[in-house]
C-alpha cells in the first residue's frame, strides 16, 4: 500500500502531557523515531491511542513526518511511520528546557529537504540502539545511562556557545603522509554511571552504527571508511581528547553491525593490518543488532578487535 502523508488539522487547546514531553525530547535527542520506538521510549501499551496522539502532535506542529518516507518506505515489507521534531516542538523545548536552536532553522523545511533514505535508516538504527541501551542500563540498580547532553553540560570544558560539542578534533595519520585534520564524529556519545559498590565510577562510550554500506579501507585515509574511524579514535586515544573534553579517563567505541559475524571479522582484519599499533584492541568493541536484540546491551555479546569476549560493565563484586 502506498504511504500517504495527510497532515490533520491542529486541535485547539492541546496540552502537552509528560508522555508528550518525552516524545518531543526523544525527537530532539535522536532526530528520527518510528512509532515502535516511540512506544518503547514511553512504555505505552495502547498502540491505537498512541497513534491518535502522534497525529495530534503532528497536526499541531510539535512533531513532523519527513516526506521522504512516503517514497522510501511506501513499498517496503516494513513500513514504519517516521517522526521528527516540529517547529512548535522546538519552541516548546526552548521555553521548557532552555534548549537553544539557531533562529534561521525552519524545522519543516529541514525535514522536507532530507534527500537520503539511507540517512533516515541509519539514524533509526542509532535510535533503536540507544533506546535499548537506556532500557537495559537503567534497569540495573546502581547503573544509569548518562545521555550525551549531560556528558557535555557537566564536563570541564562546557561552554554553551560551542555548536558541535560531540565532534572530536582529531588528525588522521596513515602511512608516510603528514597528519590531516579530520574531525571524528560518533553516531552517538553517552556514558554509564556505576554506583553499585559505593564508589562511583563512570565510563564513556562512542556508538558507531554500521549498516555495511561503508567501505572498510579507501586509498586515502581522509576518505570516509572504517579505517578512517579507527585512525580518528586512535588519535583521540593518543592525545587524550575525550579526557580533556568530557572529563572521562577512558573511552570505548561500540560498533553495532546490521549484519553478521563476517562483517565483524572483516573489520577486525582491518584493525590488525592497519591500526593494531595505534589503539588498544579493548577500546574497540563489536556486536550485531541480532545479538543486541536477543540478549541485551549488557550481556557478554561484545568482541574486542582481537576477537575476545567482553562486557560493557563488570559485576558489582569484581
Amino acid at each position: 500500500m502506498y504511504r500517504t502523508l495527510e497532515k490533520p488539522p491542529a486541535r485547539e487547546g492541546l496540552v502537552i502531557t509528560p508522555r508528550d514531553a518525552a516524545i518531543i525530547l526523544g525527537a530532539y535527542r535522536y532526530r528520527f523515531l518510528t512509532t515502535d520506538q516511540v512506544q518503547m521510549l514511553t512504555g505505552t501499551t495502547s498502540r491505537t491511542k498512541l497513534n491518535d496522539r502522534l497525529r495530534e502532535l503532528w497536526g499541531a506542529d510539535f512533531l513532523d513526518r519527513p516526506e521522504l518516507q512516503r517514497d522510501r518506505f511506501a513499498y517496503a515489507d516494513k513500513r514504519p511511520t517516521v517522526h521528527a521534531l516540529g517547529s512548535r516542538g522546538a519552541a516548546w523545548l526552548t521555553d521548557n528546557h532552555n534548549i537553544r536552536f539557531p533562529k534561521a532553522v525552519d524545522w519543516r523545511a529541514k525535514n522536507k529537504n532530507i534527500k537520503s533514505g539511507e540517512f533516515i535508516r541509519h539514524t533509526l538504527g542509532v535510535t533503536g540502539t540507544m533506546l535499548t541501551a537506556e532500557r537495559d542500563i537503567n534497569a540495573v540498580p546502581g547503573l544509569r545511562l548518562v545521555d550525551r547532553a549531560e556528558v557535555w553540560t557537566v564536563s570541564p570544558r562546557y561552554n554553551e556557545r560551542v555548536l558541535k560539542p560531540y565532534e572530536l578534533a582529531t588528525q588522521i595519520a596513515w602511512r608516510d603522509a603528514p597528519p590531516v585534520r579530520r574531525n571524528t564524529v560518533p553516531d552517538y556519545t553517552f556514558g554509564i554511571a556505576d554506583t553499585r559498590d559505593g564508589q562511583p565510577k563512570k565510563g564513556l562510550f562512542f556508538l558507531e552504527y554500521d549498516r555495511m554500506t561503508e567501505d572498510l579501507v579507501k586509498s586515502s585515509a581522509t576518505q570516509s571508511s572504517i579505517l578512517q574511524k579507527y585512525l580518528g579514535y586512535a588519535d583521540a586515544y593518543e592525545r587524550k581528547i575525550p579526557q580533556e573534553l568530557y572529563g572521562y579517563n577512558r573511552f570505548r567505541v561500540l560498533f553495532v553491525i546490521e549484519g553478521d559475524q563476517r562483517r565483524i571479522d572483516s573489520m577486525m582484519a582491518v584493525y590488525k593490518a592497519h591500526a593494531a599499533n595505534n589503539i588498544p584492541a579493548g577500546a574497540l568493541l563489536y556486536t550485531t543488532t541480532e545479538k543486541l536484540q536477543a540478549e541485551g546491551f549488557l550481556a557478554p555479546i561484545w568482541q574486542t578487535a582481537k576477537g575476545e569476549t567482553a562486557t560493557l560493565v563488570t559485576s558489582a563484586q569484581e
